[in-house]
């Protein structure tokens, strides 16, 4: 990914933090330089129900991926 699109996801990334923290659900922004297989794992590993992943293409579709740690559905 670009630089540029990097800053723009993590952006929309933050506006997403944001909102849900304003909605009093705990939230954490992994802005962590690391691959998405060892961020994913981290977190599973400490038990995070939902987790909410953005990318470049998301940034298009105003959308973001909801995964559930317990069915690893999206």
């Amino acid at each position: 990914m670009k630089k540029g699109d990097q800053d723009k996801v993590h952006s929309y990334a933050k506006e997403i933090h944001d909102k849900l923290a304003s909605g009093g659900l705990n939230v954490y922004l992994d802005d962590a330089d690391k691959k998405p297989g060892e961020k994913f794992y981290y977190w599973e590993m400490k038990g995070v129900p939902l987790r909410l992943e953005v990318g470049s293409r998301d940034l298009d579709k105003s959308a973001c991926v909801l995964v559930r740690r317990d069915t690893g559905s999206s």
